[in-house]
């Protein structure tokens, strides 16, 4: 579903920012890859390459391309002509018509290896656990910050209000709720008490309440246990954290990117 299209181009590309592009070819073929937005001046952008085009490949001005944005719930995309190539992987373009902006899903998702400890209210009762939660939004800010050490992949908790050490899990998170793997099978509808440790600088606790949707039993060959993957929605989440969840995620969705690029 397209939500909106426009010819303000900075509303929806910025310096810094990776973008995908594409560049038509001789024929139906295109050429594609990863690039570094350096500027943009009205209706111009300037490209820059994160590696050289291929040997033997010949681009020329007039040459039609789209630029389109990664790593987010909304896809912007945009048709372009090329005006030139300065250096080899300097690329400056004209943009042609307005930018559609398309929904991809509400929240983008992406796989990161945290500290995250659940806990499911003894009682069940909503009201007592809205209640909680609006209480630990005030107390959670009076707390020491965790104390983190390296583990495997992540960091792990090993000193955090009085509880035992926190080990980092796998976790599909977005601005809307996570999916985690865990050996208790829930029940749809079940509410839990959520602490979310996002290993940035300083460690940032999300306090959270989630609301089960789906369960789904996993067969694993390696594990003892059965486990289920467990997807929830965000019950009760303050707008602030939800906002730190996703530049977290943009955050290592961008590192991610970087890396592959410099394998490749």
């Amino acid at each position: 579903m397209i939500i909106t299209s426009s010819t303000e181009y900075k509303n929806f590309f910025n310096a810094g920012m990776e973008v995908r592009f594409g560049l038509h070819l001789a024929g139906d073929n295109m050429f594609s890859d990863y690039a570094e937005i350096i500027s943009i001046e009205n209706d111009r952008i300037h490209l820059k390459l994160y590696k050289d085009l291929p040997h033997g490949l010949r681009i020329e001005a007039g040459r039609e391309a789209i630029i389109s944005t990664i790593g987010s719930w909304a896809h912007c995309r945009c048709h372009m002509v090329l005006e030139k190539r300065d250096a080899a992987r300097d690329l400056f373009f004209r943009f042609q018509g307005p930018v559609t902006e398309q929904q991809q899903r509400e929240y983008f998702r992406f796989d990161v290896f945290i500290p995250l400890r659940y806990k499911i209210p003894t009682n069940g009762d909503r009201a007592s656990t809205e209640e909680k939660w609006y209480t630990s939004r005030l107390l959670t800010g009076n707390k020491a910050l965790p104390v983190t050490v390296p583990w495997e992949k992540g960091q792990k908790i090993v000193r955090w209000n009085g509880t035992e050490e926190i080990l980092p899990m796998w976790v599909n998170l977005s601005g809307g709720g996570l999916r985690i793997m865990i050996k208790e099978r829930l029940e749809t509808d079940t509410i839990l008490d959520l602490e979310i440790f996002l290993p940035m600088n300083p460690t940032r606790v999300i306090n959270a309440v989630g609301e089960v949707l789906r369960v789904k039993e996993q067969e694993l060959s390696w594990e003892r246990d059965t486990l289920y993957s467990t997807a929830m929605k965000f019950h009760l989440i303050d707008a602030k954290e939800r906002e730190a969840i996703i530049a977290y995620i943009f955050m290592e969705q961008r590192n991610s990117l970087q890396k592959r690029i410099r394998q490749e």
